[in-house]
């Protein structure tokens, strides 16, 4: 078994933590989105933390079901800064 210094480690898990700042700030806005979808058409806090955690189940199943079609998908989050 080899053992690698922990400073070669270290600077390994830096560069990861770095290639993946792009996905995290994606991962954001659609989180975002999502709960501005969310409230827009239920008003509803329970509902609203349910969407927080399960935000990305919430937006799929909004895209399949159509709630984002007709141009929904742009009209949401313009309402909130009319």
């Amino acid at each position: 078994m080899v053992l690698l210094p922990i400073s070669i480690s270290l600077t390994a898990s830096k560069q990861f933590k770095m290639k993946n700042r792009d996905s995290s700030i994606l991962y954001l806005v659609l989180g975002i989105y999502a709960l501005m979808i969310n409230w827009y058409y239920n008003h509803n806090l329970i509902l609203l933390l349910l969407g927080y955690i399960f935000w990305p189940l919430y937006l799929i199943y909004e895209l399949l079901t159509g709630g984002l079609s007709a141009g929904m998908w742009k009209e949401i989050p313009l309402s909130y800064f009319k």
